[in-house]
């Protein structure tokens, strides 16, 4: 995908989700991400950060509708606290341009 936005599409800006350090540490700590060395060593660091507001109610309402996040619910999330107050917590999107 990068490949193609700097050979065909120059003029479009690319952005990957990336999580701010604080979320990943935690999300370590719970057992939710890997420590792998390897893996750690090519995770993007935030580069812009977007506001999302009241958008966040359409993403917990996205959170409860997707098969492949109830599981992530059932699994961590919800032992440390309730899923909708976790995710409205979240009141910006991180995202990294590559290099």
């Amino acid at each position: 995908m990068t490949e193609l936005q700097r050979v065909q599409f120059t003029d479009i800006s690319l952005w990957y989700v990336a999580q701010p350090g604080r979320l990943v540490r935690l999300l370590q700590a719970v057992g939710q991400l890997s420590r792998e060395s390897e893996v750690d060593r090519r995770r993007a660091v935030p580069t812009q950060r977007v506001f999302i507001g009241a958008g966040v109610l359409p993403k917990i309402r996205a959170w409860y509708a997707y098969r492949s996040r109830r599981a992530l619910i059932a699994k961590g999330l919800s032992r440390l606290l309730p899923t909708c107050l976790a995710v409205s917590m979240m009141q910006f999107e991180y995202f990294a341009e590559p290099a």
